[in-house]
């Protein structure tokens, strides 16, 4: 599971003809910056228990009394209990135009999706993407460091 960022821009593609090695560089560097951010955007988005279309369903009676007992909060559900799958966000660049948001490890990548999609027992917490909200901050985000690096 991972969330693909990936822009597109004629312009781009224009100057990419005029000034293809720093083009490049320049794009490698905002589209990691780009990439960095989506993964702090889901992060803080889901510790404040959102997810993409809003809060997350309430933790199960079971959960919410097994989470107490081992001194965890229960009132809000921010998918962290250990912190191992959100800690092992990462993100991965692939070429100067595309970086994935993924998970390290075969696991936490499967924990990620059964909470994500509500397999097994769990509901559906949908929280590994970016909302159409966030859509403009992540493209101000590359636009604005793109620009800032061609401009030196």
């Amino acid at each position: 599971m991972s969330v693909n960022i990936s822009l597109d821009d004629k312009a781009v593609k224009a100057l990419m003809n005029a000034y293809p090695k720093r083009i490049k560089k320049s794009s490698r560097t905002a589209i990691n910056k780009t990439a960095s951010f989506v993964e702090f955007t889901i992060k803080k988005r889901t510790a404040r228990g959102v997810g993409i279309n809003g809060g997350f369903t309430p933790y199960a009676k079971s959960t919410r009394k097994s989470r107490s007992n081992r001194g965890r909060q229960v009132g809000v559900v921010d998918l962290f209990d250990t912190g191992k799958m959100m800690g092992s966000m990462i993100t991965q660049p692939k070429n100067p135009f595309l970086a994935l948001v993924t998970f390290a490890g075969t696991f936490q990548k499967r924990k990620a999706m059964w909470h994500h999609k509500g397999l097994g027992n769990l509901p559906d917490r949908p929280f590994f993407d970016i909302s159409s909200a966030e859509k403009p901050l992540v493209a101000s985000v590359f636009i604005k460091e793109f620009k800032r690096r061609m401009a030196r």
